[in-house]
């Protein structure tokens, strides 16, 4: 996308666009897209993937570079002390428990 020339809206509608083709993509590959949140404020896609004793999921945006920055700081503070992974496991699960993160 050339976000030069998509912006506002038109840039939400690529984005939306890009992920039901995707969905499509994916289910016909095998992946089971769990949620498709095209309304919320950053369009996703989430897909899980995996035999049943190790599924692994995975959530696809288009032009979200803040996610992309969020990850490589956690990956870095994770580096300093792996017991963050554990801990961040944690509070997420903490909040799924009460509404508080992740699709409704």
């Amino acid at each position: 996308l050339d976000r030069g020339r998509l912006s506002g809206e038109g840039l939400r509608q690529a984005q939306q666009r890009l992920l039901v083709e995707w969905r499509g993509a994916l289910v016909a590959a095998g992946f089971e897209v769990s949620a498709v949140g095209l309304g919320g404020r950053v369009p996703v896609l989430a897909v899980s993937f995996g035999p049943p004793e190790q599924v692994r999921s995975a959530d696809f945006t288009v032009r979200n570079g803040l996610s992309v920055h969020k990850s490589a700081l956690l990956r870095e503070y994770a580096s300093l002390d792996p017991r963050l992974c554990d801990l961040v496991r944690l509070v997420k699960f903490w909040a799924r428990q009460r509404g508080l993160y992740g699709q409704p």
